[in-house]
């Protein structure tokens, strides 16, 4: 609808669609009543035989309507950025999650070798003990193998001694 208005055309109509009078466009634009007067005649025979405030409010409207369409298209533009930009959050948040999954995993892995090496560690510690404790029983069972025929001699004599102590008394 601009495109086909001349400047001054274009002037006169939106000093209207601001609520100006003839008087007051004319006093703005610096020209006669007479000469606005001219320039609705060729406002209406490029837009329509419409009167002042139908024309006015096709403009408006125009307008409105080309603001809008406008306006829609940069929606969808700003909304497919938006779904790229969400897109790539969550595919960095779903790696970040593969990440964290992944580290639980080696995580739990480490835990349970670290739990096979301390239970090995216990058996080998035990295993000494055991082997100490074998070590000293055999140790007392040699060394009361040893101590024993002199323990036996030891109380044979005793006995002998005794006897003859009460032998004698």
């Amino acid at each position: 609808m601009k495109s086909d208005l001349s400047a001054r055309e274009l002037s006169v109509l939106l000093y209207a669609v601001k609520g100006f009078t003839d008087d007051m466009i004319s006093n703005e634009l610096n020209i006669e009543v007479g000469t606005v007067n001219s320039y609705w005649v060729r406002i209406r025979g490029k837009l329509g035989n419409f009167s002042r405030t139908e024309l006015v409010a096709r403009f408006v409207q125009t307008n409105a309507d080309l603001v809008y369409a406008e306006r829609k298209k940069q929606d969808q533009i700003d909304a497919a950025s938006l779904a790229d930009e969400n897109r790539t959050v969550l595919a960095a948040a779903q790696a970040q999650i593969d990440v964290l999954t992944s580290n639980a995993g080696l995580a739990q892995a480490a835990y349970k070798k670290q739990d096979e090496i301390d239970a090995a560690i216990l058996a080998t510690q035990n295993r000494e003990e055991l082997d100490t404790a074998n070590a000293m029983i055999d140790l007392l069972t040699t060394k009361a193998e040893l101590t024993q025929p002199v323990l036996t001699e030891q109380a044979g004599i005793g006995v002998a001694t005794l006897a003859t102590e009460n032998h004698e008394t």
